[in-house]
Parts: structure tokens; C-alpha cells; sequence
């Protein structure tokens, strides 16, 4: 938008495979559409005859991976040449069909002598650009190998896998979705989306573009044909399809005719979502909010989105962005605000960024923004459950005994002067070289934003408390108390809208994740920040940090200040005093003062409370029936 003011010329092209282009080109003023025509071969689809049990929540039983790794053997005894395509939810489960793969294959070795041999090959996101590029080349010996590619849902759209003509689709997938009453993130197995499972993917295709445009691609008509009579998969899989083009399905149509086989059932296909959640629905809206108030839009609560989000999501950030002091009382961003929109991270790391000029440790605060925005640094050969000795011996000489965040730095430091910012120095410790590359690339945009911003770079050396001020002046509200003398912890109250019932009420235990350096050197510090909370077998705590009990409350007064999100979107409160006091979180003018004070708001009158509690309960019920 910003550049649309000067530029009348310009103009935007987004392409998607799945997208619904009408109801798109509607929302950008009936804006034209352009349909690529597919290049894709026949397809065959069949499905499960067992029915498989797909609860809200994901499988009702991990024996998909078995079945999926017996009907790849399968398939690799029985069909002629070409690549098999598995989709897997993650990277724990890709490991160990790998393992099961190569062991059954081992088993059965003497019972067909002479056919091709297995090469397995994981495919995901965290994986090395190396260990990802062996998907696309040619098998090992070039003939007499039959590659089975692992992959999480990367290989749907993001990538197109050559020499595929078989795909194995057990019907999950991994999403994050968010609770905003809790700030927590939760990674769950959910089943796909009718959209992932039939619609068209023509990926790598050569479109035809046009000026202002929404590029779709075309879905070509289905045939249908009798199954082969000697099908060796037909006690498995039923409902024979001769279809072009489906997401996962489509996978095995690229260079020639193919088969998908789904473990579900019809009945299963036909209860799926349609359509995937999107994004906007299951995550936190701080960034987007702060983006939005920036741009003028004071009401984001009652802005047209093309998917609108809950409305929680949207007080949760509404209430964080004041309490960060980007906000104002009135809901107008502040001069604070303003300087955290133009970095180009979440707000609380902006914040951090902005109050580590005060503290003199502008540089440190860089490295540790970069470092937190990346993917998790560690490298492990280990496998779940058993612990690589080497990896942990060179881990443990950066772990600094105040939590992640220091050791981050270390991490940092140790890699500019003992490897000089090479990448055959973070293989020798067991770093993720691709993680410090996307580092060291968001540390030098930091590093641009921060100068354009006239805030000197300064270093405070190896003193910690600068940097430990710094990181809770933006995440004092991602706190939380040690309960007893074991290393569990007590969420302590999140921001809340005023006369909130649920907010600033919810306590919950939780732990540090085990990945983090408190655990690996058995600290428990009695109060700890967070970057975030992540729900897995429980809830974990991530990029955890030893903070001083007095810092951390002076940082957390701001919570206390009553507010409402109608107040925070520009409208005056329901029935408040015309001559109440009102609680102030801006920023100071100079680039070194950005302090979070406020002064409380009296409360409401008891009706607009009763008001309060019962469109707080009207929304909880909403939201527990849509589960």
C-alpha cells in the first residue's frame, strides 16, 4: 500500500494452487483471474476398504506409519520401476518409517532375490540443503535402485520430486494452531483438507502472466476406467479413479501416468474439511495488528479481511501491543510503536531491540533477535530416545548457566572468531549450518533497520544483565514462577481485557523444553521469561531466561492497567467517567526511553461489567462448540 502511493504502475501477480480465485478476485475488486492449464498425466486413486478412525484431534492410533511402510513394500515387490512418494506428518515419524523400511526390507531380502533395492530418502523442512537435494537426484547405481521418498507435507507444493509414479497418502498433516487466551502454540496431527487431497498442483508449469492478475491453475476433466485385473494391491484398495491432477495425488503424475493409494476410505474423504484453516485463524495476530495500526487502520476489529480472524486473537494482541507501549490508551500507535513496525520481527522482538539502545547492548540484542527468528540450531545424530555423546559434549561448551538466550549469543560469538563465519566450522559442532546462514542474513537486515534508525550499535562486553533487562522488557509478559524445588513453573497472568472473566485469570504449569539449556545444566531459576509456550506432550516453555524477580515486576505493572479493546480501536469506553484517568504505554521521543508506565483505569459501572462477562461467556461457548 505503501508503495501503491507512488507508483500508479504498479502492479501485484500472486499465483496459488489452491485458492478459491473467485471469491479472492471478489474481495480485490472483481480484480481478473488468470487459469494456467495443467501439463499433468492420468492418475489412478484408490482407497483404503478399511475405514480408517480420523478424530477431530488426528489419528486415533499411530499404526498408520505401519501400514504405510507394509503397502510401500508392497508396491516396491510388486510395480515396475519409479520413485515412491510417502507423506508423513514430521520429521519423528519420518525417521522411524525409514528405519522400519530398512529393516523389513532387510527381511524380506531372501524371499525376492534379484529385484531392486530400497534407497530411503527423508525429505523435510529442517533437513541440510545437501540431505534434501538427494530426493532430486538420480538413485544410487541409476538402475537396479527404486528410491522411496519420505516427506512431510514440503513435497505438496513446495517442491516437485522427480521420477514419482506412486504416492502413498495416509491423510494427516501437522498444523500449528494457536490459543490466544493462553498465548500458547500447539503443533497437532489433523487430518487433511479436501482441498490438500483433491485439488490440482501444477506446479513448475509455464504460466502465462498478465498485468494486476490472480494466476490459478486449471483443473482438467476426470475419466474414469475399469481396474486392471491384475492389480496387486486390489485386497487393499478399492474405488478405481482415472483422474488429472490433485495435490498429493498429482505428485505421481508428473513425468508419467502414476497411482496414489490413500489409507482412507471414501466415507473418510467425504468428512474431511474442505478447506484448510487458514493461517490468519491459528496464529498470533501481534505482528499483523502492530502492521494494521501503522498503516491507519485504527478499528482492526471491524476491518474487512478476506478470512477474519477470531476476535480473540485480536484482543490478545490489541492488549500486548499497549502493554509493549505501542499502543496508546486511545488505541493510537505510538512514536514506539511506529519504530517497532519497521523491524521486520514479531513485536516483543522489536521491543527487546528498542530498549537494548537504553541499556547499551544494541549489538548483543541484534544477534539474539536473529538467532531466536531462526529454525532450532542444534544437530543431533542420535535417534528418540538414545543421546549422541559427541554432539552433547561440543553443545555443552557453549551453555551459558542464565538459559538460551546467552547461550545463543555464545553460539554466535564463537562462530564469528573461532570459524569466522564458515560453514565447516558449525558441522564440527554439531550446529545446523543452514539455521546461522538465515541468522547472520536476518542479523545483517537487523543491523540496517537499527542504523536507519539513527540507534547507535554498542556492546556491553560479557556483562548479562543489560542484555537480561533488555530481552524482559519485551517478554515480561511471557512469565512465569517456579513451584516448589522441582523445574516445574506457573504461567503467571497474561494481559486481559478489562472485566475479563478468563484472560488474566488462567494459571497453568508448565516446563522448560528439554532441548533447553536450563534443563541440559539442571537449573531452576525461581522466576523465568519465555520466547514462547509450545504444547506437545505437555507444555513447554522455549527459549527460556533467568530474570530478577524486581525487574521483572516493574515490567509487569503495565498488566495490571484495566482497559477494554473497544478503547484500544479508537472507541470511547461505555459509560466511563468523563473525567477518568487513562493509562498511557507510549514511547518516549528519544530512541533511549522506552519505558512501560500507565496509570489505572477505574472500573466500569456494573452493567457494562455484566455486559462484559456475558459476551465473554457467549464467545467461550461459541468456541466450544466449534471443537
Amino acid at each position: 500500500l505503501r508503495a501503491r502511493r507512488g507508483r500508479d504502475d504498479l502492479r501485484v501477480i500472486v499465483t496459488s494452487a489452491t485458492l478459491d480465485v473467485e471469491r479472492f478476485a471478489a474481495y480485490f475488486n472483481d480484480c481478473p483471474v488468470v487459469s494456467v492449464p495443467g501439463r499433468l498425466h492420468d492418475v489412478d486413486i484408490y482407497h483404503s476398504k478399511t475405514k480408517q478412525v480420523m478424530t477431530a484431534h488426528g489419528p486415533s492410533t499411530n499404526a498408520y506409519v505401519q501400514d504405510a511402510v507394509s503397502l510401500v513394500l508392497k508396491l516396491h515387490r510388486t510395480q515396475p520401476a519409479g520413485s515412491i512418494l510417502l507423506f508423513l506428518t514430521g520429521q519423528e515419524e519420518i525417521d522411524r518409517a525409514c528405519r522400519m523400511l530398512d529393516e523389513q526390507d532387510r527381511e524380506q531380502e531372501h524371499e525376492h532375490v534379484g529385484r531392486m533395492t530400497l534407497e530411503m530418502i527423508p525429505l523435510y523442512g529442517s533437513l541440510s540443503a545437501e540431505a534434501q537435494a538427494r530426493a532430486f537426484a538420480a538413485p544410487r547405481g541409476e538402475r537396479g535402485v527404486r528410491k522411496v521418498i519420505v516427506a512431510t507435507n514440503i513435497a505438496e507444493t513446495s517442491v516437485t520430486v522427480p521420477d514419482v509414479k506412486y504416492v502413498v497418502d495416509p491423510g494427516f498433516v501437522k498444523q500449528t494452531t494457536y490459543n490466544p487466551e493462553r498465548g500458547m502454540e500447539a503443533l497437532v496431527v489433523v487430518p487433511i483438507s479436501k482441498v490438500s487431497a483433491q485439488q490440482v498442483n501444477l506446479y513448475g508449469c509455464a504460466p502465462s502472466w498478465s498485468n494486476g492478475c490472480v494466476v490459478s491453475r486449471a483443473c482438467v476433466s476426470s475419466t474414469t476406467s475399469p481396474p486392471p485385473a491384475s492389480r496387486p494391491t486390489a485386497d487393499h484398495c478399492h474405488c478405481h479413479r482415472r483422474l488429472t491432477g490433485f495435490q498429493r495425488a498429482g505428485r505421481a503424475g508428473r513425468t508419467s501416468a502414476g497411482q496414489c493409494y490413500r489409507l482412507y476410505s471414501k466415507e473418510c474423504y467425504a468428512n474431511m474439511m474442505t478447506e484448510t484453516v487458514p493461517e490468519i485463524k491459528r496464529s498470533n495476530l501481534g505482528s499483523t495488528t502492530l502492521y494494521l495500526k501503522a498503516l491507519g487502520i485504527t478499528d482492526v476489529l471491524g476491518f474487512e479481511y478476506f478470512e477474519s480472524p477470531d476476535h480473540d486473537q485480536l484482543e490478545e494482541a490489541l492488549l500486548l501491543l499497549f502493554c509493549l507501549g505501542a499502543l496508546d490508551a486511545h488505541g493510537t500507535i505510538t512514536e514506539c510503536g511506529v519504530d517497532m513496525s519497521k523491524f521486520p520481527v514479531e513485536p516483543q522482538l522489536a521491543r527487546m531491540l528498542l530498549k537494548s539502545a537504553d541499556e547499551g547492548c544494541t549489538e548483543e540484542a541484534v544477534i539474539i533477535a536473529a538467532m531466536l527468528s531462526t529454525e532450532p540450531i542444534w544437530h543431533s545424530r542420535s535417534k528418540p530416545g538414545e543421546r549422541d555423546e559427541e554432539a552433547d559434549g561440543k553443545h555443552a561448551s557453549f551453555y551459558h548457566r542464565l538459559g538460551d538466550h546467552l547461550t545463543l549469543l555464545n553460539v554466535w560469538r564463537r562462530w564469528e572468531s573461532d570459524g569466522r563465519m564458515h560453514d565447516t566450522w558449525p558441522r564440527e559442532q554439531f550446529l545446523r549450518v543452514r539455521s546461522l546462514r538465515t541468522a547472520r542474513s536476518i542479523r545483517t537486515q537487523l543491523q540496517g533497520e537499527v542504523t536507519k534508525n539513527h540507534i547507535p550499535i554498542v556492546s556491553c562486553g560479557n556483562d548479562p544483565g543489560p542484555i537480561s533487562r533488555a530481552v524482559c522488557a519485551g517478554f515480561f509478559a511471557n512469565s512465569a514462577r517456579r513451584i516448589g524445588n522441582e523445574s516445574t513453573y506457573k504461567l503467571l497472568p497474561r494481559p486481559s481485557v478489562a472485566e475479563s472473566t478468563a484472560g488474566g485469570e488462567l494459571s497453568q504449569l508448565m516446563y522448560p523444553h528439554p532441548s533447553s539449556v536450563l534443563v541440559q545444566l539442571n537449573q531452576a531459576p525461581s522466576y523465568v521469561i519465555f520466547h514462547q509456550i509450545v504444547a506437545t506432550a505437555r507444555p513447554f516453555m522455549r527459549h527460556v531466561l533467568a530474570v530478577d524477580h524486581n525487574i521483572l515486576l516493574q515490567h509487569r505493572s503495565i498488566i495490571q492497567t484495566r482497559i477494554t479493546t473497544q478503547e484500544l480501536c479508537g472507541f470511547d469506553p461505555p459509560a466511563a467517567p468523563a473525567a477518568a484517568p487513562r493509562a498511557s504505554a507510549s514511547c518516549n521521543e528519544g530512541r533511549h526511553k522506552h519505558g512501560n508506565k500507565g496509570t489505572k483505569i477505574p472500573a466500569k459501572d456494573a452493567d457494562s461489567k455484566a455486559r462484559a462477562i456475558a459476551e465473554a461467556k457467549a464467545r467461550f461457548l461459541a468456541r466450544r462448540k466449534t471443537r
